[in-house]
């Protein structure tokens, strides 16, 4: 393209002196060349790629001009041979695409917009939502599926600059962020603190929420526990130097008193004189920090006694163990659910025709599943009282025969109440009942 000598060895110092390292830890450990290419990000890439595509286009124009290549007509009918139902193609432009009109008008499509309908979406069926989004992201423990949050993982991700934050104080972006916006008790923020802002060092609670009266009358209230304690003796030891705006009248020195024993029976560490401060994260053992161990403790949240082993541990297909999930909630739509949101109908239950359709009745105390279960029953050689709700069954259930010989006896409850639930939606949807007899070895084929 006519560049000269010297511009071309600018280009290729600029490629052939690229070096890489890997963070290990969050940190560099080393660099190595590469053969070809640049780095991520790198302002010169987008235009060696504008200069590569100039070449390419001259290459292509002079092949063309020479015969050797021709064009060809747009569309998927002309590449190949295949039929487009142009009905159901469209384009969809994502931001701000000039000419899209034009484009479109010539290939022959609709433009659609973002989010799309794929194969017809899903209906213009209503469909009920059975739990609250906020539950799915519980954890399974907490009796809900664990679904991770993206707003808390988010956070838990970006507590990682945090946490280098203090570590990195050498690096440029860290020293960039100092001068920016500057330090509060170790960290950066680019926002006011809303309320007071102290940490839990000593317990669960601040020395703040602990004795605020005492609080009122400190000194330095955004003081450090580095500057309330003195400097190292010859054996190591800091002791407590805390100072307040005035003195305390008689009935205020037992307030002094007790503070200072809660303080003392805090041990500060035996260290050298030269050791320096370091960070510590508590939610791990090796006190470095984890986004993992993050994440959960932003979403801790006070759960429920649930029977979560007996639903997930057990090696069951992953719609039934929903199901199961779902049933012990009391949210599978059945009459009774079903008119709570508005339906009118019988509310009577299919199986045994004689009572009410709710969940603990159609699982465990309907007639038509007492004989399964009295089934199951016989077959294991056990004597067994069906509880009043399903939750309580399961809490019961799990591991009957020992840890490592009740692996079927775990599985067999649901699939006996998926049985149940599939006989169920036959006889209401389809009008069509299986025989007594032949029930039990509907059940019996989740085994096989």
């Amino acid at each position: 393209m006519g560049f000269g000598s010297r511009w071309r060895r600018w280009i290729e110092a600029c490629i052939s002196s690229v070096q890489f390292s890997v963070l290990v830890k969050g940190s560099p450990e080393g660099f190595f060349s590469c053969s070809r290419g640049l780095r991520q990000g790198d302002p010169l890439s987008p235009l060696l790629f504008l200069l590569v595509m100039e070449v390419l286009s001259r290459m292509l124009r002079k092949v063309e001009k020479e015969g050797l290549i021709r064009g060809f007509r747009a569309g998927c009918n002309a590449i190949t041979g295949l039929r487009v139902n142009m009905a159901k193609s469209e384009m969809v432009p994502v931001g701000e695409v000039q000419n899209i009109s034009d484009l479109a008008e010539s290939l022959c499509y609709h433009i659609g917009v973002l989010p799309l309908s794929y194969l017809g979406g899903l209906g213009d069926e209503f469909i009920y939502h059975l739990v609250g989004w906020d539950k799915i992201c519980i954890p399974k423990e907490a009796g809900d599926l664990g679904v991770r949050s993206l707003i808390l993982t988010d956070k838990a991700l970006l507590g990682k600059w945090l946490w280098r934050f203090g570590l990195e104080e050498h690096q440029l972006w860290q020293r960039v962020l100092v001068a920016k916006f500057g330090t509060d008790l170790g960290g950066w923020r680019t926002k006011p603190i809303r309320g007071p802002h102290r940490h839990k060092w000593c317990g669960d609670a601040t020395l703040m929420a602990l004795l605020p009266n005492l609080f009122a009358y400190s000194s330095n209230r955004e003081a450090t526990i580095d500057n309330d304690l003195t400097s190292t003796d010859f054996r190591g030891v800091r002791e407590w130097n805390v100072t307040f705006v005035r003195d305390f009248n008689d009935w205020g020195v037992d307030v002094v008193v007790e503070f200072f024993q809660f303080l003392h029976s805090h041990t500060t560490p035996i260290v050298a004189p030269t050791a320096p401060d370091g960070l510590h994260w508590k939610l791990c053992k090796d006190g470095v920090f984890a986004s993992r161990s993050f994440y959960y403790a932003l979403n801790a949240r006070m759960g429920v006694s649930f029977p979560w082993k007996s639903i997930w541990m057990v090696k069951a297909p992953p719609r039934v163990a929903f199901f199961i999930w779902t049933t012990t909630w009391g949210r599978i739509l059945t009459c009774d659910n079903l008119m709570r949101r508005g339906y009118t109908m019988a509310r009577w239950c299919c199986m045994c025709r004689c009572e009410g359709e709710i969940v603990d009745h159609l699982l465990l105390h309907c007639s038509a599943a007492q004989k399964l279960w009295n089934f199951v029953f016989v077959g294991f050689h056990v004597h067994w009282v069906l509880p009043r709700q399903v939750v309580d069954l399961l809490f019961g259930w799990c591991n009957w025969f020992g840890k490592h010989h009740s692996h079927i006896w775990n599985l067999i409850l649901m699939c006996l109440m998926w049985t149940v639930w599939w006989e169920r939606n036959s006889r209401t949807f389809e009008d069509v009942s299986s025989s007594p007899e032949s029930v039990p070895w509907q059940l019996c084929y989740f085994f096989i």
